[in-house]
């Protein structure tokens, strides 16, 4: 997906990718694909390998990065069901996933993780694990997109270090996911609570699409594929969710 920036129309390319084979691949395809300074980004990817039959993905149509996707959405929803305390200590603790592989890379590697693999082995980055983990925890404390509560912003320069490139990344990217989630809640709502791959999804994110341009700032541009994307929004809905408004 190739988003332009203000007064601009997006351009809709659907990738669909969110597994790598090595961690060379992982380089390229996020500096090319996944950031909006690719100077200023470092992937690290992580492979979790099959050690014993796992479940399979019915889905005889689906491209790779399709399939991809799906998997890794359900390994984030079966690890995060089994311990959402820890997914939400972690995220607390480091928030800006590109500078926490570790502390991720643990969480993705517990014993419990090979209970959640489906079909392949996975191979993802922290960010990757992030945003899924976030669309997990959203689905998880709300079920139905209705269930969403009122969205309130947040800052998210004090959450990181806004000195710190990849805090400065972190701030853009989900500053910009944060004004999509509050210009259309409701669209976005409904993509992120669908079942992957089916038209109610599609057709939602038609509905989101509008709404992303006009969220970056005038002559800015930013390729993304969908599992960033829906990572994003998926983090800045679920932040957003639990803002208290002040009295």
């Amino acid at each position: 997906m190739k988003i332009l920036g203000r007064f601009a129309m997006a351009a809709v390319l659907l990738a669909g990718v969110a597994a790598l084979p090595n961690s060379a691949d992982a380089q390229r395809w996020d500096n090319k694909k996944g950031a909006i300074d690719p100077s200023n980004t470092h992937v690290r990817a992580s492979r979790i390998a099959k050690q014993a039959p796992m479940r399979t993905l019915n889905l005889p149509n689906a491209s790779p990065g399709e399939r991809a996707r799906v998997a890794l959405n359900g390994f984030a929803l079966c690890r995060i069901s089994d311990d959402r305390p820890e997914f939400e200590a972690l995220v607390a603790a480091n928030p800006v996933p590109k500078l926490s592989h570790d502390a991720y890379w643990k969480f993705i590697k517990d014993n419990s993780a090979q209970n959640c693999l489906f079909d392949s082995d996975l191979t993802l980055t922290a960010e990757l694990m992030s945003g899924a983990g976030f669309l997990a925890m959203l689905r998880l404390t709300y079920l139905r997109a209705e269930n969403v509560p009122t969205l309130h912003a947040i800052d998210y320069a004090t959450l990181t270090d806004p000195n710190h490139p990849e805090g400065q990344h972190y701030i853009g990217t989900r500053s910009f996911a944060q004004c999509v989630v509050l210009a259309a809640p409701q669209q976005v709502a409904e993509m992120l609570f669908s079942r992957e791959l089916g038209k109610s999804e599609a057709d939602a994110l038609v509905q989101v699409t509008p709404h992303l341009g006009p969220c970056l700032s005038q002559g800015r541009e930013m390729t993304i594929t969908r599992p960033l994307l829906f990572g994003w929004l998926a983090e800045a809905m679920y932040r957003a969710s639990k803002v208290q408004p002040s009295a």
